[in-house]
């Protein structure tokens, strides 16, 4: 008994101990964030990346523990690092033994290395693959100020937006309102309200200024706590009046708004680190591989059934049936073969269910169990990591696939991880609760990547072929300018978007 109870006190002090050094760390990179803004914008740039980056939510891990000795040697170096203002030697110093126990915990390294002079190799790299009418937008809250960082082809700004945090909190809050209500069951899609004026108020606060006078078409987005919350698409640039209101068609009065996605073509990122890289053109055995889970055949009774999802999967098949489609389904929708189309096909649409376990701090997709007729099973992305596929493209029709928690929350890592290791150039993922319209607006995207590979700019005409449009929908006439009919879906990039 005493054994036990000192081996709790002894994992208690450790743990205690880990915690204070990660946040020693996290503090030492926001340090010389806030030193490099002086002098050297490239390196504030890396060192705002090493606070947002996923390499640092996985530092931030609850399980992840440094080794007492590791433990000495870091706080030592950061004492050291604090007296010495500007004495790089003992900053790489820091970022080498960071590096190393990394890769000794098998964290894949996004960056080559965590150099700052290979990093800023790799930025001006980069920027000559941007084209003359892009631009990457990075955004870092530091404590209650909002900085972004514009990049483009020819030179690297930085802003500090005076908005502060609860100010563009309360406005996302008002504007994901109606979204979340739906999510919980508190409004139908007849009643759903969309608040233009919190659009059009984030839409001056984030990005008029920075973008206004160059007016580029296609803008990559790299969020930061709660800008993961919405897609910029919906940002409203301003009003038409002229748009009269047509009292036969519901949610007309949105054809009013000017969203930002009619100006440009907007695409997501999860930090620089992994779209500097380029990603390797590959030979495909398929050009679409086509996973449908068919729930309804499997014995999982506590999730709901997938609407459309039948409908979702027989479109498809029409648009690729002369484009060397495999359709696995049934029995066949199982991991094995989810892992082999990732290697063989170059886009894979994965139509079943997101279940989150917050007690596992797991995400889980169901999949038909190999070898049995009509049993499922939940895998992790963690056991889907080592599949070593190699699409252009990883469509996940899910629920909800990038709901707030899952970003924010210990989910992010382990999604990036499975990506990471997938060598996946992109996927597609939800916003709110897959609804029984978000299938047009794939059938529109999937349509434009017939007649072009440029996936940024397919979307976008999608989405704007959608604004314009009407649906009949039991017996009555909607608009589909409503938001929430075509901003669910967005791509985020993890190579470059603009270069192979």
């Amino acid at each position: 008994m005493k054994k036990a109870v000192v081996l709790f006190i002894v994992v208690l002090f450790t743990q205690l101990q880990s915690a204070e050094l990660k946040k020693k760390i996290n503090d030492f990179f926001v340090r010389q964030f806030n030193l490099s803004l002086k002098s050297d914008l490239q390196a504030a740039l890396f060192w705002s990346e090493l606070v947002t980056s996923p390499l640092n939510q996985y530092l931030q891990r609850q399980n992840f523990m440094f080794a007492s000795e590791e433990s000495k040697i870091f706080d030592a170096k950061i004492a050291q690092a604090s007296q010495l203002e500007n004495n790089l030697q003992t900053v790489q110093e820091i970022l080498n033994l960071l590096e190393f126990n990394l890769k000794k915990n098998n964290f894949p390294l996004i960056s080559s290395s965590l150099k700052i002079s290979e990093f800023k190799k790799r930025l001006e790299l980069f920027q000559t693959t941007i084209p003359e009418d892009g631009v990457v937008l990075k955004y870092f809250f530091e404590g209650d100020k909002l900085f972004v960082f514009k990049i483009n082809k020819k030179a690297i700004n930085i802003i500090e937006l005076k908005n502060s945090f609860r100010q563009i909190e309360e406005l996302i809050q008002r504007l994901c309102r109606s979204f979340e209500d739906y999510n919980s069951g508190n409004t139908d899609f007849f009643h759903i309200y969309f608040d233009l004026e919190a659009a059009y108020h984030l839409y001056e606060f984030l990005i008029k200024k920075i973008i206004e006078t160059e007016k580029p078409g296609r803008i990559i987005i790299i969020p930061h706590k709660i800008l993961f919350a919405f897609p910029f698409e919906l940002l409203v640039t301003g009003f038409n009046s002229s748009k009269a209101i047509d009292e036969n068609v519901i949610f007309s009065e949105y054809r009013s708004a000017t969203f930002l996605i009619e100006k440009a073509a907007l695409g997501y990122a999860f930090s620089l680190f992994e779209i500097f890289r380029r990603f390797p053109r590959s030979e495909y055995n398929h050009n679409m591989t086509l996973i449908s889970v068919d729930q309804s055949s499997l014995k999982q009774p506590a999730l709901s059934k997938l609407k459309k999802a039948k409908a979702e999967a027989q479109e498809i098949e029409k648009i690729f049936r002369n484009g060397n489609l495999v359709t696995l389904s049934g029995t066949e929708a199982t991991k094995k073969n989810f892992q082999s189309a990732l290697q063989s096909s170059r886009f894979v649409h994965l139509i079943t269910h997101l279940y989150s376990d917050k007690k596992e701090n797991s995400v889980r997709l169901l999949f038909a169990k190999t070898g049995f007729s009509s049993e499922g099973e939940l895998i992790s992305f963690s056991d889907l990591k080592f599949s070593s596929g190699r699409s252009e493209m990883l469509f996940l029709s899910c629920c909800q696939s990038l709901q707030n928690y899952f970003l924010v929350n210990d989910y992010f890592h382990e999604l990036l991880f499975f990506f990471r290791n997938n060598i996946l150039r992109s996927t597609a993922l939800s916003f709110w609760a897959v609804n029984e319209f978000h299938g047009e607006l794939i059938y529109e995207f999937y349509q434009n990547i017939q007649q072009s590979s440029d996936l940024l700019v397919s979307l976008q005409q999608a989405k704007k072929t959608m604004i314009t449009a009407n649906l009949n929908y039991r017996q009555l006439k909607y608009s589909y300018a409503h938001p929430f009919l075509w901003a669910n879906l967005c791509l985020y990039f993890l190579y470059n978007p603009f270069s192979y």
